[in-house]
C-alpha cells in the first residue's frame, strides 16, 4: 500500500468469513453502499460453513489484500499428518474436498501480515499475530506484556513499533487502548460470537450479526491528521446458509446455534477460565 498520499480513504477490514457466503454477500454489499473501494481480509476464509468456494471467489475479486488465517493453513495442509486424530482427519478431508488445487496454492501463499501508513500512525493487520496465525489473544488477557507484543516489529519485515494493531480471529469485535496504543479486533463475518454468555442474560440481536471495521484517514501519510475507527454490525440470511449447511451435511453440528446465537461449543471451558482468572461471573440463579 506504498506510495503517494491520498486524503480521506475508507479501508475496509474483514475477517473470520468461515465459509458463510450469505454474512460476506451482506457484507459486501453495504461495503458498496459506503462507497468503500479498498478492503483487506485478515484471513479464515474457510471452515465452519460450506460455501467455501463462494467465499473464496468474492474475496478474490473484491478484497485489494488477502492474509492468511490458521484455519486456511491447517485446512490445506496435507490430511495424512492427522491420521493419529480420526475426527480432525475427517473434518480436514471434508473441507478440503470443498476446494480446487487452486485455491488450496492459493492459501498456500498468502501473507502473514501488512502494514501502511494512516494520518500519521504506523496500522498494521493480521490474522492473529504478525508471524504465526494461531495464538489466541483476547481483550480479556491480564498479562500487558501479550498484548504490547502485538505492536512490536519482527526486525526482518519490519522494524518500527506499530501505532495501531487491527487483527480477526477471536469472532467479536473491540477497541482497546494500552500504552498510549491502539488495539482492535475487526470482529468476524461469517461466525460472530461472545466471549461471555449465560443463560437468563443474553441478548443475540446484535452479537451474531455480520461484523466488520472501517478505518478512515489520510492514507500513506505520516503527519499527524484525523482518523476514525467505525464498527459495523449487519443482519444477513441466516436461513440460507443454515439450509445449504444442512443440504451438504456440514460436519460442523453446531453451525444452526453458532450463526443463530453466536454460541461455540468450548464457551463453558472459556467461562470456567475468566472465574479462575478472577473475572466475577454472575449466574441466573444468583440473587
Amino acid at each position: 500500500m506504498d506510495g503517494e498520499v491520498v486524503k480521506d480513504t475508507k479501508i475496509a477490514v474483514i475477517s473470520d468469513v468461515h465459509g458463510n457466503y450469505q454474512a460476506l454477500l451482506a457484507v459486501m454489499n453495504d461495503i458498496q453502499k459506503k462507497g468503500i473501494s479498498y478492503i483487506i481480509c485478515l484471513g479464515d476464509i474457510i471452515g465452519k460453513g460450506v460455501n467455501s468456494r463462494k467465499c473464496i471467489d468474492l474475496i478474490r475479486s473484491k478484497c485489494n489484500v488477502v492474509l492468511m488465517g490458521n484455519v486456511d493453513d491447517r485446512f490445506c495442509d496435507d490430511p495424512e499428518k492427522f491420521r493419529d486424530d480420526a475426527e480432525e482427519y475427517q473434518r480436514i478431508k471434508y473441507y478440503q474436498s470443498l476446494l480446487t488445487k487452486e485455491d488450496i496454492d492459493f492459501f498456500h501463499n498468502l501473507p502473514l501480515f501488512t502494514e501502511f501508513y494512516l494520518s500519521g500512525n504506523l496500522v498494521r493487520l493480521f490474522h492473529s499475530s504478525m508471524n504465526d496465525p494461531y495464538p489466541t489473544l483476547t481483550n480479556y488477557e491480564l498479562d500487558f506484556r501479550k498484548k504490547y507484543d502485538l505492536f512490536c516489529p519482527d526486525n526482518v519485515h519490519s522494524k518500527e513499533v506499530a501505532d495501531i494493531v487491527v487483527y480477526g480471529h477471536i469472532h467479536y469485535h473491540f477497541l482497546e487502548k494500552i500504552y498510549g496504543k491502539t488495539l482492535m479486533n475487526c470482529g468476524s463475518v461469517g461466525c460472530s460470537g461472545c466471549a461471555v454468555l449465560e443463560d437468563g442474560y443474553n441478548s443475540m440481536k446484535e452479537i451474531s450479526n455480520a461484523h466488520y471495521l472501517v478505518l478512515q484517514g489520510n492514507l500513506n501519510d505520516r503527519e499527524n491528521a484525523p482518523i476514525g475507527f467505525q464498527f459495523e454490525s449487519i443482519p444477513y440470511d441466516k436461513e440460507t446458509e443454515i439450509e445449504d449447511s444442512d443440504r451438504f451435511h456440514n460436519v460442523y453440528s453446531g453451525y444452526r446455534e453458532l450463526l443463530e446465537k453466536g454460541h461455540y461449543p468450548d464457551l463453558d471451558d472459556i467461562m470456567k477460565k475468566f472465574s479462575e482468572d478472577g473475572y466475577q461471573i454472575f449466574h441466573q440463579n444468583e440473587n
